[in-house]
């Protein structure tokens, strides 16, 4: 995960797949193959690129990216999984609506961004902070599941 804010060295970002394809460069994607809708996120709508990995063990990845113009920022990365089995987009939104600002420092649209951020987040589809405050995710509670029980210590 990258967040970057641009000084003087560019004036716009890259096309979206051309952008992803260059920032995984260090794991060797191929098969890059942009998604045909954009997916909806608590930050709006980011560009996803699925690919695979050429470089180390073999990997499926989604990369993804969305730009913004006021603030100059941009919010790209990718996530990956080992083997054969290609990452859901859900599993990418869901990883995307935990990721919180700790301080903005002297800039406050991007404290802003992110506040507004917040109030668009759906808690991995379960609307109700209330009611669901930690996000369902199914991969997570099975590996809770199969963890061996702690050794208990008698008095």
């Amino acid at each position: 995960m990258e967040i970057y804010r641009p000084g003087a060295e560019t004036r716009g970002f890259a096309e979206p797949k051309t952008e992803i394809v260059d920032n995984a460069a260090a794991l060797g994607p191929i098969e890059a193959a942009a998604a045909d809708e954009p997916l909806a996120t608590k930050f709006g709508p980011v560009s996803v690129v699925a690919f695979a990995t050429s470089k180390g063990a073999s990997r499926h990845c989604l990369g993804f990216v969305r730009g913004y113009d006021d603030p100059r920022l941009q919010l790209s990365g990718w996530f990956c999984q080992g083997g054969a089995e290609f990452i859901e987009r859900s599993t990418l939104a869901c990883a995307l609506e935990r990721l919180t600002l700790l301080s903005a420092g002297s800039e406050p649209k991007i404290g802003a961004l992110f506040a507004q951020a917040e109030l668009n987040r759906s808690f991995c589809g379960q609307r109700d902070p209330i009611l669901a405050a930690t996000p369902k995710y199914h991969l997570l509670w099975q590996a809770l599941a199969k963890r061996p029980e702690p050794r208990r210590v008698g008095r």
